[in-house]
């Protein structure tokens, strides 16, 4: 669907596994040889993303994606299946386009939305990055358990001050 429209289009199927051989096959068999490549593993993921121009996840059951939040902390604009976890982390069209598992055509046209329109893949991508930090990055983390300590703390401090305790026993 999408090299129909762009013919020059390039995929990038980053990692590996017992289905790359029936993949490679499928890739042929359309006609797509010349469009997909398949790096195998790869050490500089972080670089890949941030060098593409978009990042899809046609999950049809998901978690929450480290990929997910990778691609978006490198700044890629994502294009991922409304499973699991997805939506809570692309919660509008401003993070990233959420389309239904297993529905081929919308895929592809979300995919082409942010292709035909690079500002708007710049605009999400740069959005997304920062919405990412925010919520999952370290300093987020951090504030998190600096207020599970100190509410477990207080809880325990007022526990020892109805048991008649001034110090912690061991």
């Amino acid at each position: 669907i999408i090299t129909r429209r762009i013919p020059e289009a390039r995929f990038a199927l980053v990692g590996d596994g017992p289905t790359r051989s029936s993949l490679e096959k499928q890739a042929a068999d359309l006609g797509l040889a010349r469009n997909v490549i398949f790096t195998g593993f790869r050490g500089d993921v972080a670089d890949i993303l941030a060098a593409s121009e978009v990042f899809t996840l046609p999950s049809l059951w998901e978690g929450l994606p480290i990929a997910l939040l990778e691609a978006m902390s490198a700044g890629s604009p994502v294009v991922v299946t409304r499973v699991g976890g997805n939506p809570e982390v692309v919660r509008d069209d401003s993070l990233g386009l959420l389309v239904p598992p297993g529905d081929v055509p919308a895929l592809a046209g979300a995919i082409l939305r942010i292709l035909e329109n690079p500002e708007m893949g710049k605009r999400i991508g740069a959005h997304a990055q920062r919405s990412v930090k925010q919520r999952y990055g370290m300093k987020a983390w951090l504030y998190r358990l600096e207020v599970l300590y100190g509410a477990e703390f207080a809880r325990t401090r007022k526990g020892r001050r109805k048991a008649g305790q001034s110090k912690p026993s061991c």
